[in-house]
């Protein structure tokens, strides 16, 4: 993988983080504190917006991938339903299918690393440099009230949304398809992490532009993000589709010369479309690592959550002093993921992805068990915990997509693809992942309301405030622990790692040919 290459992977994430930590801290506020929606008219939007939010990102990944789902042949179909995906049958079938090639043919591919045709990569290139703009322009809305607000708010939330989950499925399959390699790939996140934490700088700006008695400042303020974001948006994508373009122009240009015997094979492989719904769901449910990986995701999407809709309850009722450090805490808990994410990746590059989630799960599960015997007394400790539970369980999260993408190289080669399903399996991932999100509030809020007896939105009384402070303590020590032992179970039965992993990633990498071939 290039640099540029990198660079435009990076850049991605550089425009989406500067736009959505906007959208995260104020679009709430502004809906209730400035265009004063009703309670009611607010909760439909929200029902609107959780169902949308939902199935957004199966259904676009099925809308990208559905032409890749059915395996390379019938034989191949006929193999599933004898042998299984899991077995050594399709893996070694695959193997003698890739040594059948012309030879000469394969001396021509072997050089290129991506993991998947050109054509592919230039289809997500321009579908980011169109909808890019479309999301800047989507976000812009938000600030400025041009309907009744009972209306507005869902329209807006689900165009915003929309247009997020496309970039994001894109960018997050390219982290799939671009590179095989570990190696790649990592350095591709951590192009990543760096421009997030370049983005998140707009946070602090738009701190003190924030008034709600005048948003002239912050509104233009957005409007500059916008605008930045949406040519930053179609400068990259095309920069990305026009060097994959040429490659696609001169794979093409090869394979016009190549032997009979490569046109012959690649008429073997077209697709068997048979039901393609039908048969994905039969491979996901057959597929092992990814349902043990689904458990650990809706576990730790749950945790993320947790810890972002609580923090300024734990920090209000168990840190004394939070009008001092709230500020830094919040920005700490923004910038920190990200810079932390870079040591993980080095971390990962020397001793494997999955040891390192493994050590993650370890930490979390260790602090937990070090605040709950130090109790909350010690206010240094607990601003500390507070900031490196969010800062370690949302680099966890991040390095899971990494996890998702070794999946996707499982299924290729499990399934015969002709073409990855990125977006399909990162989407079908998020689906499962949501209700963690969901729940997350749900919970919190029931547990403390079943501890204390009193509601969580309302201010605690002088008789129950000792009973509230502990509650807060008892759900912020217990959840990570809780949260940590599931996951550090569950993880023991995930298998695609070693000797398995590199098998997988050396039969993907063969299997290029394939991908070319059909350019």
């Amino acid at each position: 993988m290039s640099c540029g290459t990198g660079l435009c992977y990076g850049s991605i994430s550089l425009f989406s983080t500067i736009l959505h930590n906007i959208f995260i801290l104020y679009h709430f506020d502004m809906f209730m504190s400035v265009y004063r929606i009703d309670k009611t008219s607010f909760w439909i939007g929200e029902a609107i917006f959780l169902v949308w939010n939902s199935i957004n990102d199966p259904l676009f990944g099925w809308l990208g991938d559905r032409q890749h789902i059915s395996s390379a042949d019938k034989k191949s179909e006929q193999a599933f339903n004898v042998h299984g995906p899991s077995s050594d049958y399709n893996l070694h079938r695959r193997n003698n299918e890739i040594n059948t090639i012309n030879e000469s043919t394969q001396q021509n591919f072997n050089n290129d690393e991506t993991g998947a045709s050109p054509s592919v990569i230039v289809q997500r290139s321009t579908i980011i440099s169109f909808c890019g703009p479309l999301f800047a322009l989507c976000f812009s809305l938000i600030w400025f009230d041009w309907l009744i607000p009972s209306v507005q708010f869902p329209i807006c939330l689900c165009l915003y949304d929309a247009f997020l989950t496309l970039i994001d499925l894109q960018q997050s399959a390219l982290l799939a398809e671009l590179s095989i390699t570990l190696n790649s790939r990592t350095r591709m996140n951590t192009y990543e992490s760096i421009f997030s934490a370049m983005g998140s700088s707009s946070v602090f700006l738009s701190y003190y532009l924030w008034d709600k008695n005048d948003l002239t400042y912050f509104r233009m303020f957005c409007l500059f993000l916008a605008a930045l974001s949406a040519l930053g948006y179609y400068i990259v994508a095309n920069i990305l589709k026009s060097k994959y373009m040429q490659k696609v122009r001169f794979r093409t240009h090869e394979l016009s010369k190549t032997k009979c015997s490569l046109r012959d094979f690649t008429q073997h492989i077209k697709t068997y479309n048979n039901k393609p719904l039908r048969l994905f769901i039969r491979q996901m449910l057959s597929h092992t690592n990814f349902l043990v990986f689904a458990v650990i995701n809706i576990i730790q999407v749950f945790h993320c959550h947790f810890n972002s809709n609580f923090f300024p309850i734990f920090m209000e009722s168990l840190v004394e002093d939070h009008h001092h450090y709230g500020f830094f805490l919040i920005g700490i808990s923004f910038l920190m993921p990200h810079l932390n994410n870079l040591l993980f990746l080095k971390m990962s590059n020397i001793y494997g992805l999955y040891a390192i989630i493994k050590l993650l799960f370890l930490l979390k599960l260790f602090l937990s068990i070090i605040m709950w015997l130090t109790g909350p007394s010690f206010g240094w400790l607990m601003c500390f915990f507070i900031a490196s539970n969010r800062v370690f369980t949302e680099g966890t999260c991040k390095l899971l997509a990494l996890v998702i993408s070794d999946l996707v190289d499982e299924d290729f080669v499990r399934n015969n693809r002709n073409e990855p399903v990125s977006a399909l399996i990162f989407g079908t991932a998020n689906l499962l992942a949501k209700p963690g999100q969901t729940f997350a509030p749900i919970i919190g809020a029931s547990l403390i309301s079943y501890m204390t007896g009193q509601d969580i939105f309302a201010k605690p009384s002088k008789g129950t405030s000792d009973l509230y402070r502990t509650a807060c303590f008892q759900m912020l020590v217990y959840i990570p622990l809780v949260c940590g032992m599931a996951q550090m179970f569950i993880w023991s039965f995930y298998k695609l790692h070693g000797t398995k992993l590199q098998r997988i990633k050396s039969m993907r990498s063969n299997s290029n040919i394939l991908l070319l071939a059909t350019v």
